[in-house]
């Protein structure tokens, strides 16, 4: 009896520290703007590796995910691809402006899948001009596809394009309008075609359209949730942060 009375301490000794860690672990839903999708799917596999909590992540345009959270969506926090957006959410009393941080530094690309793009400016908007379709994101709901139009109208091109512009729900959709090869080609997320062997791309030149900083914000709903507070605190990591370089993104110093 002594024997198996020792066993049972030691396996309770055993286990008390797990069922500790399970105590403490929590799941949070983080709202997440489409073009960080990838990236995400990335850190929330290396965050729940070394955790234990579990993430739900719920993916679409920075502008329908605002909408949802204004009208009592239950997330427990919200990367967006912008500043904007989060600032609103702010104002509208839902986060804490002093917890709200840039956790990624967007770059917008004219992406080609199936042929080749021109170097210059005066030869992308002749390449431009020449393409039956052209796809962006909305531009009133995903920032990606705001800063595609401010840079067509820095081409001043936007309204000589006219219905050439096919627009996506966001920027998810246009890539894939541009890789299936629906349109000629795209204005798509570095982050999209960092990874892909095939296909060309353009930079549009500096002072193009608004710096594309995407700001994370903890909601106050739920804002004693450990997951998402232990999440948000593990993007400023220097291991998601050579994730999210990795993946096509700036982060500030």
């Amino acid at each position: 009896m002594n024997i198996i009375s020792g066993l049972l301490k030691v396996c309770l000794l055993i286990l008390m520290p797990l069922a500790s860690v399970a105590a403490h672990a929590e799941t949070a839903k983080i709202a997440i703007a489409s073009n960080f999708t990838g990236t995400s799917l990335e850190l929330q596999s290396v965050f729940e590796g070394q955790t234990e909590h579990r993430l739900l992540l719920s993916f679409g345009s920075t502008g329908k995910l605002t909408t949802q959270i204004l009208y009592g969506a239950p997330y427990d926090a919200f990367l967006a691809a912008d500043i904007t957006h989060p600032k609103k959410i702010v104002d509208e009393g839902l986060a804490d402006k002093d917890k709200m941080f840039t956790y990624a530094i967007g770059e917008l690309v004219l992406f080609n899948h199936a042929g080749t793009l021109a170097t210059t400016q005066s030869e992308i908007i002749s390449q431009l001009h020449a393409s039956d379709r052209i796809a962006i994101a909305n531009p009133v709901s995903a920032p990606y596809g705001k800063a595609a139009k401010q840079t067509l109208q820095s081409l001043e091109v936007w309204k000589t394009l006219g219905s050439k512009i096919v627009q996506g729900g966001n920027i998810a959709q246009t890539y894939q309008f541009v890789i299936t090869g629906n349109v000629d080609m795209g204005f798509v997320a570095k982050s999209q075609i960092i990874h892909n062997q095939s296909g060309a791309s353009w930079r549009p030149p500096n002072g193009s359209y608004t710096p594309l900083k995407q700001a994370a914000v903890l909601l106050k709903s739920n804002e004693g949730n450990k997951a998402a507070i232990d999440f948000l605190e593990f993007l400023k990591s220097n291991v998601a942060r050579e994730i999210i370089i990795r993946n096509g993104y700036g982060v500030e110093e």
